[in-house]
């Protein structure tokens, strides 16, 4: 992504942290609402997450779905350390703990936890969890997730397809497809249509290519420093199947080239150094988003977990988020062309020094806004995309002249 969420607007707690413990905050009046659609969600587990060291640059959710049964159980609690989340974006977890300092979170909602005195809060006060679950009717009292109505949530196929046990596939590194057709032979790379396959592996240091269409699976691993490419993909991985990532790897290129499906309770397993472009949904499964990787898309678990130093980009839902702007330098009257890779059909206006821009858009697609730079816009200029759940700006300024 070219430019991380502002932190220039964050405003600190620290004035108030003795009243850090939940039921000691006031509610906002004017605060907003929880989203409660799955789209809007970066992270969403079930029943546990815990999270160390993640930047997000968009503004979207990480959440735990349940409620815990009682003080005791594992089950709702969020865990942050050191996490910076950028502005428009949600925490919510009935138990949340924030473990070490520097959390910046912008929305936080939460019940109980333990002490977050040493956290930036961009849009104070903390708000109630209140109703659970995040997503009505998927979690029942005791912390029992429905699993299939987050599978139909998710838009997992149904029935959900079978794979060809024994029609396994495997790319090594300089040849084509082994065990199965390849579809542009003699390139050294894989390249796999659609279909029913078995067991699906991409050795070490090869390359596979896939296209649009589904692909049904009894499991699919991908080896270090291996590359896999997608565009519209779908992978459905059949029980007890599982995915993983070896390190240094990479899965997709951007927002929309892989679709993930994976039936029952194997864990979903990413190495070190990935750079994954995938939607992953796994809801009966442990989710191990590994270390150092570079995060693109959605990961929905059951319970998940993500060590050190990732960085996270949602897609689609709900998201504004803009990756560049052209020009750089412009007048008053000038069209700027603003884009990304997350949906920016959603967006409701443009700020550009704080005015408005009119008419809100020259034109709107989901990857450009094109806006006309307005009338009083002078000097470096903060660009501020406003949508239903918030507003993104961007790090870099626009010069107007």
């Amino acid at each position: 992504m070219g430019f991380g969420g502002s932190k220039q607007h964050i405003r600190t707690v620290a004035a108030v942290a003795a009243l850090a413990t939940l039921g000691m905050w006031p509610v906002a009046g004017g605060a907003a609402p929880l989203r409660r659609d799955l789209g809007s969600y970066f992270i969403f587990a079930s029943k546990f997450a815990h999270v160390k060291n993640l930047s997000i640059d968009n503004a979207c959710n990480v959440g735990v779905n349940c409620a815990a049964p009682n003080s005791s159980s594992k089950c709702g609690e969020l865990i942050f350390d050191d996490v910076t989340f950028a502005d428009g974006s949600q925490a919510v977890g009935d138990r949340t703990f924030c473990t070490k300092s520097g959390v910046v979170l912008f929305d936080l909602f939460r019940n109980s936890g333990g002490p977050c005195n040493n956290i930036t809060l961009n849009d104070p006060p903390i708000q109630p969890f209140n109703p659970t679950p995040i997503i009505a009717g998927t979690c029942a009292p005791g912390c029992l997730p429905d699993v299939a109505k987050l599978k139909q949530l998710c838009g997992f196929p149904d029935p959900f397809p079978a794979c060809a046990l024994g029609a396994d596939v495997r790319a090594k590194e300089g040849e084509d497809c082994i065990g199965a057709p390849d579809t542009v032979p003699n390139n050294g790379h894989c390249d796999l249509a659609p279909g029913q396959y078995g067991d699906v592996k991409v050795q070490r240091s090869a390359q596979m290519n896939l296209v649009a269409g589904e692909y049904d699976v009894c499991s699919f691993k991908v080896a270090r420093n291996a590359t896999v490419l997608a565009s519209g993909t779908t992978i459905a991985i059949a029980a007890p199947g599982s995915f993983r990532v070896g390190g240094q790897s990479k899965v997709g290129l951007k927002c929309g080239d892989l679709t993930v499906f994976q039936d029952g309770t194997s864990r979903v397993t990413l190495g070190r150094g990935v750079n994954i472009a995938a939607k992953v949904c796994a809801p009966g499964a442990a989710v191990k988003l590994g270390h150092g990787n570079n995060l693109i898309g959605q990961f929905v678990g059951d319970t998940v977990t993500a060590n050190r130093d990732n960085h996270g980009q949602c897609c689609g839902g709900r998201c504004t988020c803009i990756d560049a702007f052209t020009p750089t330098t412009a007048h008053v009257g000038d069209v700027i062309s603003l884009t990304g890779a997350c949906d920016l059909s959603v967006a409701t206006g443009v700020k550009i020094c704080g005015i408005a821009a009119a008419p809100p858009f020259v034109s709107k697609t989901a990857g450009e806004i094109k806006v006309t730079v307005p009338v009083g816009a002078s000097g470096a200029c903060t660009i501020e995309v406003d949508s239903p759940q918030g507003s993104f700006v961007p790090n870099q300024k626009l010069t107007v002249n």
